[in-house]
């Protein structure tokens, strides 16, 4: 190879290079130049017209000589004058004229040369003329190019100050008089495009309209800058609004011949020394190839075609040239070696991923790379279209391929999009990493990373299954929950903690469990440490005692239980607590009042054990005394001594019987009653030895009612006591009664149609406050601090049990009325025994007595033999059914039998009843007790009794009921 064909070569490959690169690099400095000065331009154009701008203003409004101008102004206005001379007011500048107009628009002071247009009407003129907006115009006066403001002055006077335009060329002229740039013009034009400044005095005089004679202009390029002819001359210029007033232009001039001479001569210094400089660099690195390359490889070649290379006889260049290639050839081995040791690697990582990785072309869909994990399932697909390889079946591009979300607007890659989708034939979750890479051609491709995320996805949700349970089932514990961190810290509490605390999830979280869930002692008020952190420190279960009390977010305060335990995690270390409470607020005050109630259930035994037997002691002594008084005639003083015995014991009888009702509950054994004895009654017992009146108000017509009279009777006695307590000092309590229908009775009350019996109980103490007058019938709510809060609690409930219904109103401060509907009786009025008329309608009988008391067996016999029957007596049960079943056998049959209820440790009547009629089922059977409230006292019909006694009893009574019986057996049968 000639050595001047290789450098021919290497000139021609430098210069086809160096050519459009060094016209480009031309192109663009001078572009950068260009701009600079284009740049440079308008920067002295907006300082210039910044100054000009400024002196403009400053010589036409002239603030400094307005005041003093309206102060003589006002003056002249007060003195009454119309026109003024130069000496009677401050000396101002020759080129100011002024004058003041009224509201009317008309000239009332003028300077004395003018005075002939006195009176003349300016308003059309200076309608709109003010201080902010001045007016270019002619003066009428000078006949001269004026700016003209206008003042307000006192009583709607205007001040009209004008000054000559020509005033301000001094000014302006000395400033310009050392211009940046030769034949440069700066102007100012008013809105209508009018000058008002302008170097020429002839166009300020004129008032020419340049605006309409600047023609072809165009609009302001990116540097503020714009050219337009004027008179056939092209000029750049740029035009700036001024401060104030703000709507005249500014504009700065120079002719287009001088601007482009101004850019020309730097532009053309840059781009010689740019020609040079490239110059300079070819020649450089001609020479250097020319040196280093071309030389010693045409030596190299020549020797080679001579067969003359060999150590000995090669000369330096040639063997330079050699070893530079060598070197040359070496690095690209190497170089090639690494890129495919390094490709190897690449594939090898990729291959032992446990995901499928492919790179597939982004407009052609064609696969361009796919790794083992993709080969072992679907072949050697590179080549093939990435949707129909991967996805089988498929002819078109996937409806979620991500190429259009892997690119910008711009077109440059994005970061890696990671999506999941599942595969609808397995049903297996995959998620794929996209990303846009630049492949080995320099086009942009697609690689994704596609990993099987089914066991995560079994996993997340199980998890969230777990999560849901473990949610579900502490919104349902009725126990609050609350679980901390190791900094004793909430995490966490559920809606149970939430309403016991007072505080919700939200608010609580990331606060101190102390600060949400302050526990105190209930007896001293000694605050506890949290139970959180007692856990966490002793690393077990701690719980604290039941007298610990919790107050509230409101400030109320509740007993609770609580127990802390510990949080663990998977390396046995503590993470946080969690943290049981339960409100046993109830729970306590339940036992309490149980624990009360055990004890008055107690008493009511004990109490009715006594009033059993204190009635069979007064039967007995009841019974001796009217035997007594049976053998004494009435006019001895000791007849009368006994009567007032025998009214004793009825007084006691009463005693007893209110024992008994204190001792009875349970559900009501219903009797037909007439109320307003039961009422009195109970109204009088509770109001002995107190300062409170009672009065009655009840109607002849009243019906009766089926009901309780033991416990309607403490109905009655419980809301008395509530007015008791509702008057310390005393006052009137009312009780009324009335018969209501279905029309009468209260709307919204959940009681059926009927008749009813409304019981009013009134008084005028303290009332009951609106905001707790829905609470008073709860358990245990009591406005009373030493109430147990089951008074009123009871009464509802008595006549729930009734059928019937009770309301409250009241007004506090002005008593309060209880009203109670109770249902009138359907039942048919028995007809009460007769007395016999004589002793000859008694008929003799055979009567069997059983009791356990031998007086009151005794005092009955006596009583019977008197009126001639034979009596038989039985201490129990058992025995009176072997005295009934002998007199059956021998043919003279009992006729009646007289039956204690209740036999201690033996057979009461009940139990003997039964036997009886499995006997005899025509036995006429009467009971007998001193338990008026016992259930077969009120029903003793269904338990086989043809009669009833209570306890203690009249002699008459038991006489007329003998009487009774024996007339109606009659009526079946002989009598034996």
């Amino acid at each position: 190879m000639k050595l001047h064909s290789l450098n021919r070569r290497l000139t021609t490959i430098l210069l086809v290079f160096s050519v459009p690169a060094g016209t480009a690099i031309l192109i663009f400095a001078g572009i950068i130049e260009y701009d600079s000065q284009m740049k440079s331009i308008a920067r002295i154009a907006r300082a210039r017209m910044a100054v000009v701008g400024d002196l403009v203003q400053e010589r036409i409004l002239c603030g400094d000589v307005i005041t003093e101008i309206k102060r003589d102004a006002e003056n002249l206005l007060r003195q009454g004058k119309v026109y003024f001379s130069p000496k009677q007011v401050q000396p101002y500048p020759s080129s100011v004229l002024w004058y003041v107009l009224d509201k009317s628009g008309r000239a009332v002071i003028l300077p004395k040369k003018y005075r002939s247009c006195l009176g003349m009407n300016f308003g059309a003129i200076f309608g709109d003329l003010n201080e902010k907006r001045p007016h270019h115009y002619l003066s009428i006066f000078t006949r001269r190019s004026v700016v003209g403001s206008a003042y307000s002055l006192s009583n709607n006077f205007k001040l009209i100050v004008e000054r000559d335009l020509l005033d301000i060329m001094p000014t302006i002229k000395y400033f310009t008089r050392h211009p940046i740039f030769s034949k440069e013009t700066i102007f100012v034009l008013s809105p209508t495009g009018r000058v008002i400044y302008h170097p020429d005095k002839n166009k300020i005089t004129t008032r020419e309209n340049l605006a309409f004679e600047m023609q072809d202009r165009d609009l302001p390029d990116k540097y503020g800058l714009f050219s337009y002819r004027y008179m056939n001359k092209d000029y750049l210029a740029m035009s700036m609004a001024l401060q104030s007033p703000p709507d005249w232009q500014i504009f700065y001039t120079l002719p287009l011949n001088i601007a482009r001479s101004y850019m020309k001569g730097p532009l053309s210094l840059h781009l010689s020394m740019i020609v040079v400089m490239s110059g300079l660099m070819f020649a450089l690195l001609w020479f250097f190839l020319h040196r280093f390359f071309s030389r010693p490889v045409s030596k190299m070649v020549e020797a080679v075609e001579n067969d003359r290379i060999d150590e000995r006889k090669s000369t330096r260049e040639i063997t330079g040239g050699v070893r530079e290639l060598e070197q040359i050839f070496q690095a690209i081995k190497h170089r090639d070696i690494a890129v495919s040791r390094a490709a190897e690697q690449l594939r090898a990582i990729l291959d032992s991923m446990d995901a499928s990785v492919y790179v597939a072309d982004m407009n052609s869909h064609e696969l361009l790379f796919v790794n083992d994990t993709i080969k072992q399932w679907a072949g050697d697909v590179v080549g093939q279209k990435c949707f129909r390889a991967l996805h089988p079946g498929r002819t078109t591009p996937c409806s979620f391929c991500s190429n259009s979300e892997l690119l910008d607007k711009r077109g440059q890659p994005m970061p890696v999009r990671i999506r999941e989708y599942q595969d609808t034939l397995t049903g297996k979750w995959y998620e794929c990493r996209d990303k846009a890479i630049p492949w080995t051609d320099g086009r942009l491709v697609r690689i994704e990373i596609s990993t099987d995320i089914s066991w995560r996805k079994t996993a997340e949700r199980e998890l969230y299954n777990e999560k849901e349970r473990l949610s579900v089932t502490l919104k349902s514990i009725g126990d609050a929950v609350i679980s901390t961190d190791t900094r004793d810290r909430i995490t966490l509490m559920n809606p149970a903690a939430e309403k016991l605390t007072g505080w919700s999830s939200k608010e609580a979280k990331g606060r101190y469990f102390n600060e949400v869930v302050p526990l105190t002692k209930q007896d001293t008020g000694q605050k506890l440490e949290s139970p959180a952190r007692l856990s966490m420190d002793r690393g077990t279960i701690v719980s604290l005692e039941r007298s610990c009390q919790l107050e509230r977010k409101d400030g109320s305060f509740c007993i609770v239980s609580d127990s802390a335990a510990p949080i663990f995690d998977s390396e046995n270390k503590i993470t946080g607590a969690v943290v049981v409470l339960r409100d046993v607020t109830q729970e306590l005050r339940t036992q309490k009042e149980l624990m009360k109630i055990k004890k008055l259930e107690t008493v009511g035994v004990l109490a009715g054990g006594i009033a059993h037997d204190f009635n069979n002691i007064i039967t007995a002594i009841l019974g001796n005394l009217e035997l007594v008084q049976l053998k004494i005639p009435l006019e001895d003083k000791t007849h009368q001594q006994l009567e007032n015995a025998v009214k004793a014991c009825l007084r006691a009888q009463k005693l007893a019987q209110q024992l008994l009702t204190f001792s009875k509950g349970g559900s009501p054994v219903r009797k037909r009653t007439a109320l307003p004895e039961l009422i009195r009654e109970s109204a009088e017992f509770i109001l002995h030895g107190n300062k409170s009146v009672c009065r009655y108000d009840f109607p002849d017509d009243l019906w009766m009612a089926d009901i309780d009279r033991g416990q309607i009777s403490q109905v009655i006695q419980n809301l008395v006591l509530n007015s008791i307590n509702a008057m310390p000092d005393g006052g009137e309590i009312r009780i009324s009664c009335s018969n209501c229908s279905d029309t009468q009775l209260i709307k919204g009350l959940d009681i059926p149609p009927g008749h009813y019996i409304k019981i009013t109980v009134s008084d005028s103490g303290r009332g009951i406050p609106a905001e707790i007058i829905d609470k008073i019938f709860e358990p245990y709510f009591s406005a009373n601090s030493s109430g147990s809060g089951l008074g009123l609690t009871i009464v509802h409930s008595i006549i729930s049990k009734h059928g019937g219904a009770i309301t409250v109103e009241s007004e506090e401060g002005r008593g309060a009325t209880f009203s109670i509907l109770l249902p009138a009786s359907t039942q048919a009025e028995e007809k009460p025994f007769q007395k016999p008329g004589s002793q000859n309608t008694i008929q003799e009988a055979l009567i069997l007595v059983m009791d356990d008391d031998s007086m009151i067996r005794a005092m009955a016999r006596d009583v019977l033999n008197i009126h001639g029957h034979e009596v038989l007596e039985a201490s129990h049960g058992k025995q009176a059914i072997e005295i009934y079943q002998q007199h059956m056998d021998s043919g003279r049959p009992v006729d009646v039998v007289i039956m204690d209820l209740t036999i201690p440790g033996g057979m009461g009547g009940r139990e003997a009843a039964v036997k009886l009629l499995e006997m005899d089922p025509s036995a006429t059977l009467v009971v007998a007790s001193g338990y008026s409230s016992d259930p077969v006292m009120a029903n003793y019909k269904e338990y086989g009794f043809k009669a009833a006694l209570v306890k203690p009893y009249k002699l008459n009574d038991l006489v007329s009921i003998i009487a009774q019986l024996l007339s109606a057996k009659s009526e079946k049968g002989p009598v034996h």
